[in-house]
C-alpha cells in the first residue's frame, strides 16, 4: 500500500485542486470533531428521551441521523485532503452500530461501490445503455459519489470502537474484536464466515484511514509535546499494530474497481474507464509509527505542563503523576519497537 493512499486517492479524484490547501486545517478540524459528535449524540438521546422511545428506538434514530448526514450530498463537496463534513456523522454511526449491522452495511456498500451506476442511464424497453460523457457534469457527479462512498466506509471503519486494553471503563463494546472473532478467526461458536470478505475489507480500510488520516494527518502532524498527545498516538498505533500482526496479513485487502462506461464525445464509441481504489494492509505501518512516536517523544515531549495554574501541593502531585505516565508510555513504545525488530531486523 502506498503511503498516504487515502489522502492521495481523494486528492486525485476530487473536484477542485484548491482543496489541497485545506491540509493545513486538518488538525484543527479533527480536534473539533470529537466535541461535535458528543453534542450530536447528546441531542439525539435528549430528543428520543423526551418522546418516550425505547432503547431500540434511540439506537435506530441515532443510526438514521448519522446516515442522513453521510448521504447528504452537500457534505460530499470536500473529500480531500480529508472528508471533514462526513467525519462527525461517520464517527457517530461507527460508535452506535452493532458488529452485525456494520458487516451488512459494508457488504452491501462495497457491492454498490463496485457495480452501481456504471452507465449514465438504461433504456428499460430496449435495454440499451447510455454511457457517461467524459468531462460532463454527470461524469463528475458519479466520480464524486463513488469517492464519497469510499470515504464513508473508511471513516466508519476507522472509528469503530475497539477495546484493546480490556478496559472495564471503556464506554463501548469491542466491536472490532467481535467482527474479527465472528467473521475472520472463527473464535465464536456462532460464526458462519458469511461476511468474511466484508470483514477483511473493513480491516484494510480501517488500517489505511487510521494510518493516513488520524496518525499522519493529525496526531503526528504536530509535536508530541505533552503526555496526552503521546497517549493518543499510542492508542492509534496499537490499533494499526493489531491489524499488522495478523498471520497472512497480506490477505487483509479490498478490491474496489468501479468500471464506468464512457465516451469522449457525443456519438463516440463507448469504452471502459477504470479507477482503482483497491488497498491492502501496509506491513511496515506499525513499526514505522512506533519509531516515529519514539522520535517525537525524544524530540518534543515536555514534562511539567500539568503544574500550570494549580497550587504547589497539587502541582507536585500532578508532576509525579505525569512523570509516571511518561515512563509508562516510553516503556510501551520501546517494547513495541523491540517486538517488531525481532520480526523485521
Amino acid at each position: 500500500m502506498k503511503k498516504m493512499f487515502f489522502l492521495v486517492s481523494l486528492l486525485f479524484l476530487s473536484v477542485g485542486c484548491d482543496k489541497i490547501n485545506a491540509l493545513i486545517d486538518l488538525p484543527d478540524t479533527l480536534n473539533s470533531m470529537n466535541s461535535s459528535v458528543g453534542q450530536m449524540n447528546k441531542s439525539t438521546a435528549s430528543m428520543n428521551s423526551g418522546m418516550g422511545t425505547t432503547n431500540v428506538g434511540i439506537h435506530n434514530q441515532t443510526l438514521k441521523l448519522a446516515l442522513d448526514g453521510l448521504n447528504d450530498k452537500s457534505n460530499w463537496d470536500v473529500l480531500a485532503p480529508a472528508p471533514f463534513k462526513l467525519m462527525t456523522f461517520g464517527k457517530a454511526f461507527a460508535e452506535e452500530a452493532t458488529a452485525d449491522e456494520l458487516m451488512l452495511f459494508f457488504d452491501l456498500s462495497l457491492l454498490e461501490l463496485n457495480q452501481a451506476k456504471l452507465d449514465q442511464s438504461i433504456d428499460l424497453q430496449s435495454g440499451e445503455t447510455v454511457p457517461y460523457l467524459l468531462g460532463s457534469k454527470e461524469y463528475s457527479d458519479i466520480i464524486q459519489e463513488k469517492m464519497a462512498k469510499y470515504a464513508i466506509l473508511s471513516i466508519i471503519a476507522g472509528f469503530t470502537p475497539q477495546n484493546l486494553n480490556n478496559d472495564p471503563n471503556y464506554p463501548h463494546k469491542d466491536v472490532v474484536g467481535e467482527i474479527v472473532a465472528k467473521h475472520i478467526t472463527g473464535n465464536n461458536t456462532n460464526t458462519s464466515g458469511r461476511f468474511r470478505q466484508a470483514a477483511l475489507a473493513f480491516l484494510a480500510l480501517r488500517a489505511t484511514f487510521i494510518d493516513d488520516v488520524l496518525m499522519s494527518g493529525w496526531i503526528m502532524a504536530q509535536p508530541l509535546s505533552n503526555i496526552g498527545i503521546v497517549e493518543e498516538a499510542i492508542n492509534y498505533a496499537k490499533q494499526i499494530d493489531y491489524i499488522d500482526r495478523f498471520p497472512k496479513s497480506a490477505l487483509i485487502s479490498v478490491d474496489i474497481k468501479p468500471q464506468l462506461h464512457v465516451v469522449d464525445k457525443i456519438g463516440g464509441t463507448p469504452k471502459p474507464h477504470d479507477f482503482d481504489l483497491s488497498i491492502s494492509v501496509n506491513p511496515n505501518a506499525a513499526l514505522n509509527n512506533w519509531k516515529n512516536i519514539r522520535t517525537g517523544i525524544e524530540k518534543d515531549l515536555k514534562v511539567g505542563q500539568a503544574s500550570i495554574g494549580v497550587d504547589l501541593a497539587t502541582a507536585d502531585a500532578n508532576l509525579r503523576s505525569e512523570q509516571e505516565r511518561v515512563a509508562v508510555a516510553i516503556q510501551i513504545v520501546n517494547d513495541f519497537v523491540a517486538s517488531w525488530t525481532k520480526v523485521k531486523p
